[in-house]
């Protein structure tokens, strides 16, 4: 399938910054799976829409025509995502070094675009131990897109299930003896 990476809107305690390094690390995290064509929303003009309008009600009422758009370029299904959180926690252990573990909360929902139905949504929780640690801040943030990224191998085996068919070799021979 086609699918479009549309853009993340986020809390306000979280950066534009903060928000598209998520969509990044997602957008990374799918296309290592390599089960579907992805199209990120930034490199198809008729759907990129400037910084400041993404979380706007503005955009929002545009939804209608964009899910046009989307299908017209082809597109079977679109990731957006809602980021709740970006943080990271100092920790002072007694017998050791301190760090900052990493924490990242969002939501990713895949919508079918020929009829607007929602697929599914699926929440992630990166925290503690499901969280990474880095020397600052921002490394353990950094650290953690990283399990992000990871974590889209089950995304996509649950909503992009991979499917064939199986043909018997006697069925597929005679057809081929008759080409």
């Amino acid at each position: 399938p086609v699918v479009l990476v549309d853009y993340f809107r986020h809390s306000s305690n979280v950066s534009d910054a903060g928000a598209t390094a998520l969509r990044n690390a997602v957008i990374e995290g799918v296309n290592m799976v390599n089960r579907v064509n992805l199209i990120d929303v930034d490199t198809e003009s008729s759907l990129a829409i400037e910084a400041g309008r993404r979380n706007s009600e503005l955009a929002m009422e545009d939804k209608t025509a964009r899910m046009g758009a989307m299908k017209t370029i082809g597109a079977n299904y679109v990731i957006t995502g809602t980021v709740s959180n970006m943080s990271a926690d100092y920790t002072r252990p007694d017998n050791g070094d301190p760090y900052y573990n990493g924490n990242i909360v969002y939501a990713l929902t895949v919508v079918d675009v020929s009829n607007g139905t929602v697929v599914g949504t699926r929440n992630f929780t990166y925290s503690g131990i499901t969280g990474n640690v880095g020397s600052s801040a921002d490394d353990a943030i950094i650290s953690t897109l990283g399990r992000v990224k990871l974590s889209m191998k089950n995304f996509v085996n649950e909503y992009f299930k991979l499917t064939g068919t199986v043909v018997e070799m006697n069925e597929a021979s005679k057809k081929g003896d008759q080409a």
